[in-house]
């Protein structure tokens, strides 16, 4: 199923991040299930940090720090926007992500179908006057933590773009 294509503008937010070297992104999102690493460090980065908070709405994403979407040996970086820089830094660190303009949207699905919905959006990029002038990113609205079926999970894919 193809969504409609939506280009708005992300605000500029604070974020932790942390990179992952990710041999099969399926099964890695898969495994979170049952060992939910990015939660765990979540509660460490709060915990390590206690002048922070997480962002009001909540807004992680899992950007692709390469430049391109794939799903399999690749580095990926998981980023949650917090309140505030923290102090301490270890495996994650903190930034500011600047606004920008985005070329966005909706798959609803499992992540290993995600990869049609990616070249659907790059085809409307292409096709509508924009072009690619970031990296790609997931935003995770529904998944394993709130629905049964993977088949009712939705993220948003945003492609940062400028006009031509």
């Amino acid at each position: 199923m193809e969504y409609p294509v939506l280009v708005k503008m992300i605000e500029a937010h604070m974020e932790y991040y942390q990179a992952f070297e990710v041999e099969d992104l399926n099964e890695f999102l898969e495994s979170l299930k049952e060992q939910n690493i990015l939660q765990e460090l979540s509660d460490r980065v709060l915990e390590e940090n206690p002048n922070i908070q997480l962002a009001e709405p909540e807004y992680n994403t899992i950007r692709f720090p390469l430049g391109e979407y794939k799903d399999k040996n690749v580095l990926i970086e998981f980023c949650d926007a917090v309140t505030d820089r923290g102090y301490h830094e270890g495996d994650y660190k903190f930034r500011e992500q600047p606004e920008f303009l985005a070329a966005t949207t909706l798959h609803k699905g499992p992540q290993r179908t995600m990869g049609r919905s990616y070249a659907m959006l790059y085809r409307w990029i292409s096709q509508n006057g924009y072009s690619v002038s970031g990296l790609p990113r997931n935003s995770a609205i529904d998944g394993f933590w709130n629905k049964e079926n993977e088949s009712e999970y939705l993220t948003e894919i945003q492609v940062p773009v400028r006009k031509e």
